[in-house]
């Protein structure tokens, strides 16, 4: 095991970095989250579909990161990285067992149980705050509280696909944009605006019967390193402020942070120092 060992600390749990089979990541499910087949705080695969179940959803959780040579699959992963600036993929898909939910109700990002270090406080970080709201509608960034969060509208995802089941994408190296049993739109980004703004994705009931899939990417939060890029080429190291935290990737309820689904993403810069055997 890799110090701290006090047991308290999440990073207590994990096995050494020599053996993490993606290192220097690793991936593993929240507690919350019940993975078909594996323990809690077991490794998990990258690139490959991850069956899940949490009280009000069921179905897979799927991550590429860029650099990080996946289990299987080698070559897909390469031919969707090629040519594209993005870090990785997300994929989540599945079906809802709540029917009062809207696309209102719904966001995608991190959650941390802790105050994260080296962030802007007081009023300057109430101007950051109402700044990154005001120009992305429907967006939680809140870097500074007791339980910092960047939350985004999950309507507002790269790729959106709503299908009966069965039908719905099987091949993650290319997911089409399938809205028509949701409504009409007149084109992916009529929808991502739409779906963004809770005033008016509220108006889009979640159906229980339906599969959604969401893919989501991007191109300045780098997993595999911890760096969150910037244009021009600048970086910041997220280790420092995540004080021995992992970043993570999750599906939560807005009002209430109800866990649908997360993942932990592990760096061994984060887990204190260790000495290979």
């Amino acid at each position: 095991m890799c110090a701290p060992t006090n047991a308290e600390d999440p990073r207590s749990g994990l096995p050494h970095p020599s053996t993490w089979p993606h290192r220097p990541v690793y991936l593993t499910a929240d507690d919350r989250v019940h993975v078909s087949g594996c323990e809690a705080g077991q490794s998990l695969p990258l690139g490959t579909a991850i069956e899940l179940k949490s009280d009000i959803f069921k179905g897979i959780f799927f991550l590429r990161l860029r650099g990080i040579k996946p289990i299987t699959d080698a070559k897909g992963q390469a031919a969707y990285f090629d040519g594209k600036k993005r870090f990785y993929q997300l994929v989540v898909q599945g079906q809802f067992k709540e029917d009062s939910l809207t696309f209102a109700d719904i966001v995608l990002g991190d959650v941390y149980q802790r105050r994260l270090k080296y962030v802007p406080h007081g009023r300057t970080g109430r101007l950051v705050k109402r700044f990154v709201e005001a120009i992305s509608p429907g967006i939680i960034f809140d870097i500074f509280s007791e339980q910092p969060k960047v939350l985004a509208p999950v309507g507002g995802c790269q790729t959106l696909s709503v299908d009966f089941p069965g039908e719905e994408p099987k091949d993650f190296n290319d997911i089409g944009e399938n809205t028509e049993l949701l409504g009409m739109f007149s084109s992916k980004k009529q929808r991502r605006k739409i779906l963004s703004r809770p005033t008016t994705a509220e108006t889009y009931k979640i159906d229980t019967g339906k599969i959604y899939t969401f893919e989501a990417f991007d191109h300045t939060m780098d997993f595999a390193s911890h760096h969150q890029r910037f244009t021009g080429g600048f970086m910041v190291d997220l280790v420092p402020s995540l004080d021995g935290q992992s970043l993570s990737l999750g599906m939560y309820t807005r009002s209430n942070l109800q866990c649908m689904c997360k993942f932990l993403i592990w760096h061994e810069r984060a887990v204190g120092k260790c000495t290979d055997p």
